[in-house]
């Protein structure tokens, strides 16, 4: 059976299904409808933060280079998009004037659907009413960032949607997996373009933890950085620093622009469209749990809550330490980064790189301080995310990310396990 159903969260097709299964899948092509209806209206509008990275998929940098990609995408931007929004709002409309229909049958209109149902797939049933659409690659990926960011399930149509939470969390499963081989396969073909055979063989290595499947982060972000530089794609970081009593000594926001192979921090006042990926990091002389048990956090948190911030007001307060190279800084940290979900490290004898280049450039990067979760005293990167700058530069922008992250650390926890990104 080759056809496939679902318009961005593919499924086999069925035969010989019942009514009661076919009002399912009518409503689950509904909701996925008005998923790639939302994520078209808010990509046009450039509200990047609507697609941010969920901490259980381990591939923010990678989501958001993506994203980024697309914004730059002339032809997605003015025609994909334009074309697909008309298409779907017909295939809206039909879903739901299917849907009313079928609910309001009699008994001999259901026997002659049960009998129709018999003798032809879903894929073909659905064919007849006009309701398959193919996407595209881009707007497949939209939708599926769109889907798996948190703070999108409040929205009304998602909780009207009659899909019950079991169904739920399988499409959420569905798409973080096909977001996980669509993040691989984008870092894979950057480092054709880009990298060395040492470093196209590391990214070879795929380990898988549950419906996480990952490669290793060095490799696959120097790639992206170099890419970022060639297609002038701006950086932000964004560094929370904290003083030994737990206190914030500051928020420091740092715009970086590629200039002559290089990313250079550009001190002017640019508050555009442009979308940029932001780098967000913690600074404090100590290690993540000692800064969570200072301010009283449990133990699970991933990030420090907003609530939890406060003014330092030690006399003596700890030094600050500025970084303004941001290539090394975001390659050390990621180097320090779990390169994989299940504990495993780069396998270098089975990919025949024991003393290659690659390897002691990871292990230089390795041997750094104040980079990790252990040693946060330089920069510890937690998230990697797109926005426009002029919404990096707002602090209302800046607050929904925050909320973001707070539904990320439940939705993964609570839906999935806990994954240490």
């Amino acid at each position: 059976m080759k056809n496939k159903i679902g318009y961005f969260l593919k499924r086999k097709d069925v035969c010989k299904i019942k009514i009661k299964d076919l009002m399912q899948e009518l409503y689950t092509h509904l909701f996925e409808a008005n998923i790639i209806y939302e994520s078209i209206q808010y990509f046009q509008s450039k509200k990047l933060y609507a697609f941010d990275s969920l901490v259980g998929d381990c591939k923010c940098q990678v989501r958001t280079s993506m994203i980024i990609d697309l914004t730059q995408n002339i032809h997605f931007e003015e025609y994909e998009m334009n074309t697909c929004l008309q298409s779907i709002s017909s295939i809206i409309i039909k879903l739901e004037a299917l849907i009313k229909k079928i609910n309001n049958y009699n008994h001999s209109e259901c026997q002659l659907l049960t009998r129709t149902l018999e003798t032809i797939s879903l894929y073909n049933y659905l064919e007849e009413c006009e309701l398959n659409l193919n996407l595209s690659e881009d707007i497949i990926l939209i939708s599926l960032c769109f889907f798996t960011t948190p703070t999108n399930s409040l929205l009304s149509f998602i909780n009207n949607s009659f899909i019950s939470t079991n169904k739920m969390k399988n499409l959420l499963i569905k798409a973080k997996v096909t977001l996980c081989e669509l993040s691989i396969t984008y870092e894979q073909n950057l480092a054709k373009k880009y990298g060395s055979l040492e470093e196209q063989r590391v990214l070879t290595q795929i380990e898988a933890k549950g419906f996480c499947s990952m490669t290793s982060f060095l490799p696959g972000f120097k790639h992206i950085l170099q890419k970022m530089k060639d297609l002038q794609q701006p950086i932000i970081k964004k560094t929370k620093a904290f003083c030994a009593c737990g206190g914030m000594q500051s928020i420091d926001i740092k715009l970086f622009t590629p200039v002559d192979e290089k990313f250079i921090h550009n001190k002017q006042a640019i508050t555009d469209n442009t979308a940029a990926m932001i780098i967000e990091g913690y600074q404090f002389p100590g290690s993540f749990n000692q800064l969570k048990q200072i301010l009283n956090i449990s133990n699970e948190a991933t990030i420090i809550p907003r609530e939890f911030y406060k003014k330092c007001a030690c006399s003596n307060p700890s030094a600050l330490i500025e970084i303004n190279t941001i290539e090394n800084t975001i390659l050390t940290t990621l180097a320090q980064h779990p390169q994989f979900t299940n504990d495993m490290t780069i396998n270098f004898e089975k990919l025949d790189l024991l003393g290659s280049g690659f390897q002691q450039e990871y292990e230089y990067l390795t041997s750094k301080p104040g980079f990790s979760r252990e040693d946060m005293s330089k920069f510890f990167v937690y998230h990697i995310y797109p926005l426009t700058i002029k919404d990096a530069l707002d602090d209302d922008s800046f607050a929904i990310v925050e909320k973001i992250a707070e539904a990320r650390k439940d939705f993964v926890t609570h839906q999935y396990g806990h994954c240490p990104c």
